[in-house]
This record gives C-alpha cells, structure tokens and sequence, in this order.
C-alpha cells in the first residue's frame, strides 16, 4: 500500500501540456509502426522499438547533467513495482503492436486508448482506492462505446479485437504503478527499469520465434522502426512526467486527442474511411471518461481498510 508515502506535487497546467506532447507522438509511434508491420514481424518491431528506447535512455544520462548517474539506475527501494510496471508494460506493447498490425490503426489504437477506463478498476483492486458508486455512469458510458468499436455481428467482434482491450487493462496496471513509483523514483529509473525490461523480454521473444528470412530490412523499413522507437521513447517520457504532475483520472480525456491524429494519419495514409460506429464509440469513450473525472471526489486517493 502507498497511504504512508508522501504524495507528488501537483502542477495541472504543466501536466496538460505534458500529456498533450505524448497524444502526439503516441500517434506518430502507431503510425511508423503501422508502416514498419509492410516489412518487419511484430516481435520485430517490439525489439527494435525497445532497443532504440533504451541507447535514448543511455544518452539521456550519460549527457544530462540532472540525470542520475548510471550506476544510481537501478537503486530502488520498490523494485517489485518496478518489476510490475516493466512487465505490465511489455505485455501492453505487444497487445498495442498486434492489435494495430492486424485491425485498422483507428480501431487497435482506440481500443488501447481505453486504458484510463480501467485506471479505476485496478486501483480498487490493488490499491484498495475506493470506487464511488456515481463513477459507474462514466464507466459504464464508456463501456458502451467500447461496444460501438466491437460492433457486434459486424466481422469486428473477433478474437483478434481483444487483444489491444486487453492491452488497455495491462497499460492501466503500468499508468497505475508509474503514478505510485512517482512517490519515491525518479522518472529515469522508472524508464531504466521498463526500457530494460523491454529489451531483455523482446530479445528472448524474437530470439525463439523470429524467422530472419521472412523480415525485409532495407532504407525504408529501417526508418520507420527507427522513428516508431523515437516516438515511442518520447512518449513514454512525456507521460511518465504528465503522471508525475498530474492524477491520471484528470488526465484521461487528454489521452483521447491521440486518436484524432491517428484517424487523420489513416484518411491520408491509407486512404481509409472512418466507419460511423468508431466515431460514435470514441465520443462515448471520451464522455465516459470526462463523467469520470467529474464524478470523481476532490480527494482522489481515499482508500478503503482491509477488513
């Protein structure tokens, strides 16, 4: 539990423009990965991603003069959350990867993108944070459009349309243990630990599964991976340091903005037509959410006793 931890200053104004710097490179991210998956496997994709995020990391510190040092990384006194993050997170980047190889870039992203919905859930269910029953109608609203992405009977109500929701429970467990590590790390051990991970897991993934003749490594393909792990590395900063200053519950509308950028990539990409049912479940995600965070009391960490 965290009751005993001192809480991380708040700074609302810092924390939106944060998460709205990482709506943009999530959706560039989904985009260069979506142009890699002509060339490169997922698992692929999921390693070089993670190895372009952590040399950014290594330069990070070894160049920046407020970095902690490198032997300081990984000095914690919560490695278990740092652990669950990591693993969370690497379950999260496959789910996300996958779902935007094998469904359209709207539909996949959208559905990771309802993480925040289920921030609450796993919030009650690890950190004992209680629930207020009037939460339920923002969560239920965006369950809703949930289904509207699904669109039941459509062809889209498939296995494969699983996969990325199943990503958003993985990545609330992530955002979830980041905004309790803020309490006591810094964000460069929180992205030492997740890079790392990320490697090691990725690397043993495609070292017992990658068929190297199957892969199309040229000027192009090498690019796109490149830039989708840039993306990425940013992305995880921008919101590492918007969690930092900010509850995720107030920041969960903002995370929806990604879409947008990523629908319009698709229009002028892929030459792709929005289906009328991924609009109306994006706004009734984006409701949803913004009940959420006004039905939500003012005090957003009051925590139920363990009986």
């Amino acid at each position: 539990m965290i009751q005993h931890l001192k809480r991380p200053q708040k700074n609302f104004l810092l924390a939106i423009i944060l998460i709205l710097l990482a709506d943009i490179m999530l959706a560039a991210q989904a985009v260069f990965v979506k142009l890699s998956s002509t060339y490169l496997s997922t698992n692929f994709i999921c390693f070089a991603r993670s190895f372009v995020n952590l040399v950014m990391l290594i330069f990070w510190v070894v160049f920046a003069p407020s970095a902690p040092k490198f032997s300081q990384l990984f000095q914690s006194d919560y490695k278990k959350k740092h652990f669950l993050r990591s693993g969370a997170g690497v379950a999260a980047l496959y789910c996300f990867y996958y779902g935007i190889n094998e469904m359209s870039l709207s539909s996949g992203t959208l559905l990771y993108y309802t993480f925040p919905i289920f921030v609450p859930l796993v919030s009650r269910l690890w950190l004992r944070v209680q629930i207020i029953p009037r939460m339920w109608w923002g969560i239920g609203v965006a369950f809703m459009g949930i289904l509207f992405i699904f669109r039941p009977g459509s062809g889209l109500f498939e296995p494969v349309a699983f996969i990325p929701l199943l990503g958003a429970v993985f990545g609330a467990i992530a955002v979830v243990s980041m905004r309790t590590l803020h309490f006591s790390d810094p964000w460069e051990k929180i992205m030492a630990y997740y890079f790392t991970a990320s490697v090691v897991v990725t690397a043993l993934v495609l070292l017992f599964t990658a068929d190297f003749t199957q892969e199309i490594f040229n000027v192009k393909s090498v690019l796109f991976v490149t830039l989708a792990g840039v993306f990425a590395a940013l992305f995880q900063v921008f919101l590492t340091l918007a969690s930092k200053w900010a509850p995720v519950r107030f920041l969960s509308p903002f995370i929806y903005i990604s879409f947008i950028f990523g629908a319009v990539a698709e229009v002028m990409i892929w030459k792709r037509v929005i289906h009328p049912s991924v609009i109306v479940g994006f706004l009734l995600i984006v409701v949803g959410t913004i009940l959420m965070v006004f039905l939500y009391p003012k005090e957003d960490l009051t925590f139920k006793e363990k009986k």
